[in-house]
């Protein structure tokens, strides 16, 4: 269950003085009845958003993240979702900071603690099972799941021979690249 924020405002960062000035003076100017409306309006939007940056700020938006985060393979859905209630627990708390709020946010991090040292301590248990069996009957697969742990990529050349024959020809086929190169040296 998701829980909306309240957000407090301040209407006394609102120029309301200037508002009212603005209304008043839609009957006085010469211009067509559109452009004065258009006009107005974008001078209370303005007044507007000035105001609301100063009572709640600006939010920084984040750079793009070359390198996404990857979850661990023990980090599991109920992880998850203990991780979504303790940040919506905090997010309360930052915005009516009270005993109540407080409360529940450190019960939520205790429970999303208490549901990641289960979920670490059951994988663990599950590969140790896994590799004890493996390594009597199967060194192949135990072999995988060791170097699965360690972090080593089975990676494969995906060219065939031909592809690479004619890359390294295409390379080696330029006679003016070696006289550019030489130039550059010296």
């Amino acid at each position: 269950m998701i829980h909306k924020l309240t957000v407090k405002w301040k209407p006394e960062k609102v120029n309301v003085s200037e508002i009212i000035h603005l209304c008043n003076s839609l009957e006085a100017s010469d211009e067509s009845p559109e452009t004065k409306i258009n006009r107005t309006n974008e001078k209370i939007c303005e007044l507007l958003i000035e105001a609301a940056s100063k009572s709640f700020g600006y939010a920084k938006k984040g750079g793009f993240n070359k390198n996404p985060k990857k979850f661990q393979p023990w980090f599991s859905n109920s992880c998850k979702e203990k991780r979504n209630k303790f940040h919506e627990s905090r997010e309360r708390y930052k915005q009516e900071k009270n005993i109540e709020n407080r409360q529940r946010m450190k019960q939520s991090s205790k429970d999303y603690k208490r549901e990641i040292n289960k979920s670490y301590s059951k994988y663990q248990f599950e590969m140790e099972k896994e590799i004890r069996n493996t390594s009597k009957t199967d060194s192949r697969q135990f072999w995988k799941i060791l170097n699965k742990l360690n972090g080593k990529n089975e990676s494969e050349i995906k060219a065939s021979l031909d592809d690479l024959f004619a890359y390294f020809k295409v390379i080696n086929e330029g006679e003016d690249d070696e006289e550019e190169f030489l130039k550059y040296i010296r």
